[in-house]
This record gives C-alpha cells, structure tokens and sequence, in this order.
C-alpha cells in the first residue's frame, strides 16, 4: 500500500511539472525546457525525457507556460498587443435620474467622462455634466407637502468601469462618485454623491461602443424644512436622498 501511495504522489508530481509549448498554429506540446535562446527554444518531450534534444525556432512559438506557472509571450498579433495597452478613452453620456421617494429630485441631462481603459477591462476616467432638475425646495412636514425648483446641475466626478470580458458584447460593474454643483435662485452649494450600477456594452467597432447602466444613485441634499405654521419652526435639513439612475453611453 505504502508503494502505491508513492507511485500515486511520484505521478502526480511528474505531471505537474512539465513545461507547455504553444505554437502559432495552435498546437500545445507537454515538454521540458532545456533553454531558451534569442532565437531558439531546446526542449525534450515530456513522455520521452530520455529521447533527442528538439530545436524550434521562437518565430514558430506563441507562449511558454513553464512548470511554476510563469509565463513568456512571443510573437504577439498587434491584436493581442495593442489590447495589453492603456488607451486614451472618451465617453458620452445622457441619462435620466427620476427620484425614489414621497418628496424627490428628477434629473435628465448629459456628461462627458474622458479617461483611460486598461488591459480592454477597466476604466478610469473624470467625468462632468450638465443636467436640468426639479430640486426639493421647501418641505412643510405640518401637511406634508414640498414645493420644487427648476435648476442646472453640474456633476464633477470620478467613474470606473470594470469589465467582466473581453468579448465584442460584455457586462460590466459601474462605480461613481463625486460633487454636484448647483446653481438657482437661492440655492448655491454642491453635495457629495456615490452611484452603483450594472451595464452592457456592446463593440461596434473596434474604438467605437455602445452601452447601456442601470443603477441607484444616493446623494446628500440639503432643503428648507417647516416643521410648524410659526418661523420658529424654519430649519436645514440635510439628509441623503435616493435615484434610480439610467444612462446610454458610447466610448469612442
């Protein structure tokens, strides 16, 4: 029993210790390496260690993935060399904000959010907009009614886009936060906002997509509060207040 536990263990650790060849034509070959030149791979077969030394030339071979798990690359299709660079990406937004909640903000306008996509997977850009609301004036908690104003908002933030594949059509997690900025009669103040959300891109072309967020944005906002019929009762409130946040984008 002894000696099968051992022959078990000797061809388990033999097995996991061989170097994989993948070759440009898409082959794989289980081996192992003896050196690697500027010109040439020398190599054994796995199943044949005793056998003859092979000698390939590296324009032959796409990848070495060595008995460690580290990995060398050759031969890169620009392709496959240009998605392992950072790119300069600009995105366009318009968006609709409608409010949850017995008193609520509505927002519909438009951002630019210009940035950098990593590796084809993440983004990280810096976005601003400009967007047109009813905002939340004045709540009179004794009838419980509130009373709204038109405004221009102007949102400054920091957006990032994860993206789960590489493919021409990809889910992705959505993630911002920042300041809005607001200026209207009597209101002149920003407040921090955060937003989360999922989306789906599509690749048009190759520099050009289309995307789709859903997602829940939560900002801290700041209104009038009449707690009574008397000026006594006059008071700000502050107090986090919540959207269902929808934007259709292109990157480009």
């Amino acid at each position: 029993m002894k000696h099968l536990t051992l022959l078990l263990f000797l061809i388990s650790l033999s097995a996991s210790a061989q170097d994989k060849i993948k070759f440009i034509d898409g082959r794989t070959l289980e081996t192992k390496i003896i050196e690697v030149s500027t010109k040439e791979v020398k190599y054994k077969m796995f199943n044949y260690l005793d056998g003859p030394t092979h000698v390939t030339s590296k324009k032959e071979i796409s990848e070495i993935e060595y008995q460690n798990g580290d990995k060398d690359n050759f031969n890169l299709t620009d392709k496959e060399i240009e998605s392992k660079k950072a790119k300069f990406t600009r995105h366009i937004e318009v968006g609709a904000l409608p409010g949850v909640g017995h008193y609520y903000n509505e927002y519909m306008g438009t951002s630019a959010i210009p940035g950098v996509t990593f590796n084809n997977r993440l983004f990280i850009g810096f976005g601003v907009g400009f967007y047109y609301t009813y905002l939340l004036t004045d709540y009179y908690a004794h009838r419980k009614d509130f009373s709204n104003i038109e405004a221009l908002t102007m949102p400054f933030y920091l957006n990032t886009q994860l993206y789960i594949t590489k493919t021409k059509v990809s889910p992705f997690l959505n993630l911002s936060a920042g300041l809005n900025y607001i200026n209207a009669d009597g209101i002149n103040y920003s407040h921090p906002f955060g937003e989360a959300g999922l989306g789906i891109n599509g690749q048009l072309k190759r520099n050009l997509g289309l995307y789709l967020i859903g997602g829940w944005n939560v900002y801290n906002y700041k209104y009038t509060r009449h707690s009574d019929a008397t000026i006594f009762g006059i008071s700000e409130k502050t107090e986090p207040l919540s959207a269902i946040s929808v934007r259709l984008g292109f990157k480009f």
